[in-house]
């Protein structure tokens, strides 16, 4: 078997609903994460498929999210920082304006080719070119004992929510940028919700 890692590309792109619904099913469009796909862009620079000849056997997608407006208050500098310098780690961000990070998902591996590598080849592709964007921070819905083992982590998004409900499965947050997520406080919404 050999797979080939590329981007999106037009000619498979037909195969990729289908493989969405062989992998999580018709329900797939009732959960709260999927709201964020709709009326929005895949970040094709961090999408990747997976194709073997010409089949389409696994895909990674990424969506722009809207963090929430960012509050400073004394209580949540606590002991990182007592006040707001040029080099502080809020000096870069801009409270006036909306900040987008990317929500990894879905990640689809078909059936009969899952426990190979492939999403697991897939994920550190993605994250790479995350990474080389300078992307602050990353979010996934997803199982912990999984994605943490790709620096996924639920400490990090404590005081974000989706504004539904994402059991069984958890929002969780990879930091590139130290401490970043940890500045927000709300509703993550859909880029649709404020444009």
């Amino acid at each position: 078997m050999t797979i080939i890692y590329q981007p999106f590309s037009a000619p498979i792109m037909p195969q990729w609903e289908p493989l969405l619904d062989l992998c999580f099913g018709p329900e797939r469009k009732k959960r709260t994460v999927f709201r964020f796909r709709q009326n929005a862009s895949q970040l094709d620079a961090f999408s990747f498929m997976a194709i073997e000849g010409q089949k389409l056997v696994g895909s990674i997608s990424f969506w722009p999210v809207i963090l929430p407006a960012i509050t400073i208050s004394p209580q949540r500098l606590s002991h990182r920082q007592t006040s707001l310098s040029a080099d502080s780690d809020f000096a870069n961000l801009d409270v006036d304006n909306p900040i987008s990070i990317p929500l990894l998902g879905p990640l689809a591996v078909h059936p009969d080719l899952q426990g190979q590598g492939i999403g697991h080849t897939l994920i550190k592709k993605g994250l790479a070119a995350c990474d080389a964007a300078k992307v602050p921070a990353v979010l996934i819905v997803g199982k912990p004992d999984y994605y943490g083992g790709f620096g996924f982590v639920t400490d990090y998004v404590a005081k974000l929510n989706l504004g539904g409900d994402v059991a069984p499965l958890t929002l969780m947050g990879r930091e590139y940028h130290p401490n970043f997520l940890c500045k927000f406080v709300g509703e993550v919404k859909c880029v649709s919700d404020i444009s």
